[in-house]
């Protein structure tokens, strides 16, 4: 039995992001706004699988089709709250996120 693409893609994508540490806050606030980017690429990957079995190509029951394009809507539906996050992280961060932009002098010896 060969491995389901979609579940070791998943599994990867687990495995990164356990492993995965962030440089720093300025780091974060950059991937934040990515964020609706990855929920997007999670929901297009249930969308294209969800349309090959809807296909003329495999006898499948218009039930689980629909089930399948439903769990897409509900995934693609992530987005919203992901565009939520960075903005919210910058806001709520604001006043330590301007030290990138305009640091103080000698702005390291500040991080004690």
């Amino acid at each position: 039995m060969s491995a389901f693409p979609l579940l070791s893609s998943a599994a990867e994508y687990s495995a990164v992001a356990h492993s995965y540490a962030p440089a720093n806050p300025y780091v974060i606030a950059r991937e934040l706004d990515q964020l609706p980017d990855v929920t997007d690429h999670v929901a297009l990957a249930t969308r294209a699988y969800a349309q090959k079995l809807n296909s003329s190509e495999y006898p499948i029951d218009p039930v689980v089709s629909e089930k399948l394009f439903e769990l897409y809507a509900l995934q693609a539906r992530a987005r919203a709250i992901a565009e939520e996050i960075g903005p919210l992280y910058r806001s709520i961060h604001a006043p330590d996120l301007a030290r990138e932009e305009a640091p103080r002098a000698n702005e390291h010896l500040w991080n004690v």
